[in-house]
């Protein structure tokens, strides 16, 4: 935006467009007011040094642009902010990016007799803002990735919040609907063309993320009823917090509980853990022990960790110490060669690794 031979901008790139301004007669840039921290909108700022330029942004990101090796760590925890069981879901700037002014998601901001609505439009990322100004009576709207011209999404993995229960896309989708009932005249996204009368193209663009939700999340009863549901088929076992779903399949089971560990125990005794992921150490000790007590269980041979995700396999190396002995057939899918479960088992014997769906022989 141009006032005189001021500017302010909104959101940087990688800061090509700072050698342009001159072009249209532009002398100083005063602001950049970012609309969230993902690097393609910020990696320029470096540029700004020295120029006597302030930035803003959401409060909600100030940590995410000011301190970003925070969240580009090679060893992600399962509690650290931002992360989605050990995954992050943000992609914040390489260096970091100061913010002089943090706007909170109602605030309003004035530069040059013009005021700016600061309006929380998470979705695309966990802080986003729409810096909403007005113009002959109609709304210009700056609303970053919300949402691209045809109403489509700007990409999905940024609203992949909480592993498949759509928190992203409801967030979306009332951050789409805010903008809407300012009607705009004009929607100027990060990416792509501007969107002209934008409120009927916002308008279908809700009500695709509202079909996407029932697709995605298949009736699930998130975060409400889900529990009583959770599984109508295992029954209790002699084993406290131990269900028996088929005569050798046995899980874990209890209220909105999901370890991701299922053991198939053969007559023999001997034992086949498929995923191993987020127990209490203590807790799965004990519990493997009154299995080898009351239910006949004596080893534990193998595990097979479906995926590399921390809720499925970070408890596998635990079953050396359970069994007493080394659990040499811990293998994996080929298809997740990041995972640490390798296997150890004598060449002769060493399973394929491959997932049977990967396989012709199977199909």
């Amino acid at each position: 935006m141009k006032d005189g031979d001021a500017a302010l901008l909104i959101d940087l790139g990688a800061g090509s467009v700072l050698d342009r301004l001159k072009d249209i007669g532009v002398k100083k840039v005063e602001w950049v007011l970012f609309t969230h921290h993902h690097r393609e909108q910020c990696q320029g700022a470096p540029l700004l040094e020295g120029k006597g330029v302030q930035v803003g942004g959401p409060a909600a990101e100030r940590d995410l642009f000011e301190t970003p090796a925070k969240y580009r760590k090679m060893n992600v925890k399962l509690g650290d902010a931002f992360t989605i069981h050990g995954a992050s879901y943000v992609r914040p700037p390489v260096h970091p990016v100061k913010i002089d002014r943090a706007f909170a998601r109602m605030d309003a901001f004035e530069w040059h007799g013009r005021e700016f609505r600061c309006i929380e439009t998470k979705g695309n990322s966990p802080g986003s803002m729409s810096y909403m100004v007005q113009r002959g009576g109609r709304w210009l709207a700056f609303t970053g990735d919300l949402m691209l011209d045809d109403a489509r999404l700007h990409n999905w993995f940024d609203s992949e919040w909480d592993y498949g229960f759509a928190a992203g896309i409801y967030a979306l989708c009332n951050s789409a609907g805010q903008v809407e009932g300012y009607q705009p005249e004009w929607m100027l996204p990060s990416h792509g063309p501007a969107i002209r009368d934008a409120a009927p193209v916002l308008a279908r663009f809700q009500a695709k993320l509202r079909a996407l939700e029932r697709l995605y999340v298949r009736g699930y009863d998130v975060n409400t009823f889900s529990a009583a549901r959770q599984d109508p088929t295992s029954r209790p076992t002699v084993v406290p917090n131990i269900f028996q779903v088929l005569p050798h399949l046995y899980k874990f089971r209890g209220p909105n509980y999901a370890p991701n560990l299922c053991l198939v125990v053969a007559d023999s005794g001997r034992g086949l853990a498929v995923d191993c992921g987020l127990f209490d150490e203590k807790f799965l000790d004990a519990t493997i022990a009154l299995m080898k007590e009351r239910l006949g269980l004596k080893s534990i041979d193998v595990m097979i960790p479906r995926t590399c995700t921390a809720t499925t396999s970070c408890r596998g190396r635990t079953f050396g110490r359970i069994t007493g002995r080394s659990c040499g057939r811990w293998t994996s899918c080929s298809r997740c060669a990041s995972t640490r479960s390798i296997s150890t088992t004598p060449r002769r014997s060493r399973p394929t690794g491959r997932c049977s769906t990967a396989s012709r022989s199977r199909g």
